[in-house]
């Protein structure tokens, strides 16, 4: 869904997806982020891989890096609010992951991934 959402807000057609390693849980949901957009428009998805599950510097240099590159939109897989802070201050729609991002970009950030841990019966 996210990727549809970013899709139908981008108008450069190039959306940015940072992540933090290049294992299956990573690569898989920045597959879907990009096919689901493909599925709603022509596109583009550039991404960048930080090495890292929390490394704030690196994902700030990581967003900011698929920005310069034409990225209208932008979403993460890391854990930090880098990214969505990023987006904020160079006015970029951002999707945040794992819990509710908004906060951290109130004026730019469209939705989140929010991760439910809770044990269900």
């Amino acid at each position: 869904m996210a990727g549809i959402v970013a899709g139908k807000m981008s108008k450069s057609n190039v959306l940015g997806f940072v992540g933090g390693f290049p294992v299956p849980d990573v690569l898989g949901p920045a597959n879907a982020f990009r096919w689901a957009h493909a599925a709603s428009i022509q596109n583009n998805v550039q991404g960048h891989l930080v090495d890292s599950w929390y490394d704030p510097g690196k994902e700030r240099d990581a967003a900011n890096a698929l920005i310069s590159q034409g990225g209208g939109r932008a979403e993460s897989m890391t854990d930090t609010r880098r990214q969505c802070r990023v987006g904020e201050e160079k006015g970029v729609w951002t999707i945040g992951y794992a819990s509710d991002m908004s906060k951290y970009g109130p004026k730019k950030h469209l939705t989140s991934f929010v991760l439910d841990w809770a044990v269900t019966t």
